[in-house]
Order: structure tokens, then C-alpha cells, then sequence
């Protein structure tokens, strides 16, 4: 998880909000192949032996935190009320 945020901060240049979006959506999937109501983990262990199940890999400390309202370029940003 590490390497490939990393890789697509350095390599890909892509913006936290991006890659924060890509996290989410690997996290969601994560959680749905180890949830049990829907059998993956079982149906892994039957096809590919005892212990070869899917894992959660996206935690709080591998993965970025939401920490502003607004995340884009301040030159874009939305216009306060006060601002209009």
C-alpha cells in the first residue's frame, strides 16, 4: 500500500484528493471481498488451500486523511460569501 501511493504521488504526480479517492475505493473493495456474508475469504481457502484468504490492506496509517473542506489549487477555490 505504501509503494503505491508513493508511486503515485512521485511517479504520477497525481493530487492527494486523487489518490485519497483511489485509496477509498480499494479500502471498499477490501472490505467487501473479507466480508463474510459473501464467502470470498471461504471460497478462497477452498480453491487456493487453508490461509490463502483476502486481507484489509487499507488502514488509517497507510492511507490519507481527509483534512480539508477544500483540497483543489487556491486559485480555484469557491468564493466565500462574503467574497460574492
Amino acid at each position: 500500500m505504501d509503494e503505491w501511493t508513493l508511486s503515485l504521488t512521485s511517479a504520477h504526480h497525481l493530487a492527494p484528493s486523487t489518490i485519497r479517492g483511489y485509496q477509498t475505493d480499494l479500502r471498499l473493495f477490501s472490505e467487501y471481498l473479507t466480508d463474510a456474508r459473501y464467502g470470498w475469504a471461504a471460497e478462497c481457502e477452498t480453491q487456493f488451500g487453508p490461509g490463502a484468504h483476502p486481507v484489509p490492506i487499507c488502514h488509517e496509517w497507510n492511507t490519507i486523511a481527509h483534512l480539508n473542506d477544500y483540497e483543489g489549487r487556491p486559485e480555484a477555490r469557491p468564493f466565500t460569501r462574503e467574497e460574492l
